[in-house]
């Protein structure tokens, strides 16, 4: 329970890495299309060249918008199944240990 809660709370990471990776930028591989999440070590230059067509283009600042929208929900949505698991672990593990103290109680 406590490892599923420590990952569970634990920033994202390698996660959203592999899904930027695998889901993200397959198909869109250029820099100002990923400006919020960017992966690799651009130079200051190409990073700003990015920017600055993102500022200039509503439709790269939705599209950026929409894919760190999905990122963060598929990071939450990991994170939410791992917290649930662990307690379902710590509430049957609960239920059993009281109905184990119960019934030691009860014979002896």
């Amino acid at each position: 329970t406590l490892i599923c809660s420590i990952l569970g709370t634990k920033p994202a990471g390698a996660f959203l890495r592999w899904v930027l990776r695998t889901r993200v930028e397959t198909i869109h591989k250029t820099p100002e299309e990923n400006i919020f999440f960017l992966n690799h070590p651009y130079t200051l230059d190409v990073y700003e060249d990015a920017m600055t067509k993102v500022v200039k283009s509503q439709d790269l600042q939705i599209g950026n918008q929409v894919r760190a929208a999905y990122m963060l929900a598929t990071n939450n949505n990991l994170k939410t199944r791992i917290i649930d698991f662990a307690y379902s672990i710590f509430l049957f593990t609960f239920v059993v240990i009281g109905v184990i103290v119960m019934f030691t109680k009860l014979t002896t």
